[in-house]
This record gives C-alpha cells, sequence and structure tokens, in this order.
C-alpha cells in the first residue's frame, strides 16, 4: 500500500494498481488466478479489438 502525504500533517492511503494485457481469452482465467495469488485483485476488464485482433486488458488492485 501507498501512502501520499496531501497537505501538512494529512496523509491518504493509496491502493496499487497494474494492467496486464492478454492476448487470446483463454489466458484471462488463468492470468486472474495467478494475479489473485499474488495478492491482487480485479478491478475492471475491457476487451478491444475485432475479429482475430482481440486484446484483453485486465486493471487490478490491491491495498484497502
Amino acid at each position: 500500500m501507498l501512502l501520499s502525504t496531501l497537505d501538512e500533517g494529512v496523509t491518504a492511503k493509496l491502493k496499487e494498481y497494474t494492467c496486464i494485457q492478454v492476448n487470446h481469452h483463454k489466458e484471462v482465467p488463468k492470468t486472474i488466478a495467478e494475479m489473485q495469488n499474488q495478492g491482487w485483485h480485479l478491478h475492471t476488464y475491457q476487451a478491444t479489438g475485432y475479429g482475430a485482433d482481440v486484446k484483453h486488458y485486465l486493471l487490478f488492485e490491491k491495498g484497502d
């Protein structure tokens, strides 16, 4: 967890985020399981592209 000082004497807890690109939908569940084992939680999922050129983006978060 990251801490940030907003103003004098005010500290905020910040979550950590990481984005993973997956090139095939069959890799998505495996990637989620691996990240959860490392303490990350899936925040959002987005698929972009068309046909054979679809990319899957998984945004993970860690912290309170």
